[in-house]
C-alpha cells in the first residue's frame, strides 16, 4: 500500500509576494489591507494636498524656500497625523467584535 493512497486535500492556499523595496514577504490579506487603508488615507488626506496646491501654485521659484517651506512641512505634518489616526482606526476596527 502506497503511503500517498489518501492525501489530505488543500483547502486554501496563502500566496505571498515580495515587496521589491523592502524584501519584506506580504500575504494576500496584508496587500488587501494596504490597499484598503491607503484608500481611506488618500480620502482623508485630499484637504491637505489641496492646500499644499494652493499654497504652491502661485509662488515664483525664489519663494519656494524660507516661509513657503514651513508652511508645507505643517501641511504635511498634519496630512501625517491624519494617516496615523486613519490607521489607528482601522486597528481598533480589527478588535471590535462583531456578531
Amino acid at each position: 500500500m502506497s503511503k500517498h493512497a489518501n492525501p489530505e486535500p488543500v483547502t486554501a492556499v496563502k500566496l505571498t509576494t515580495v515587496d521589491l523595496t523592502t524584501g519584506d514577504l506580504a500575504t494576500d490579506d496584508l496587500a488587501a489591507d494596504e490597499q484598503q487603508l491607503f484608500e481611506r488615507i488618500m480620502s482623508a488626506a485630499e484637504g491637505e494636498a489641496r492646500q499644499l496646491a494652493k499654497l504652491l501654485v502661485g509662488k515664483k521659484d525664489h519663494e519656494l524656500f524660507g516661509e513657503t517651506e514651513y508652511q508645507v512641512r505643517d501641511v504635511v505634518h498634519r496630512l501625517g497625523a491624519k494617516a496615523i489616526e486613519v490607521a489607528a482606526d482601522e486597528q481598533q476596527k480589527k478588535w471590535v467584535p462583531r456578531c
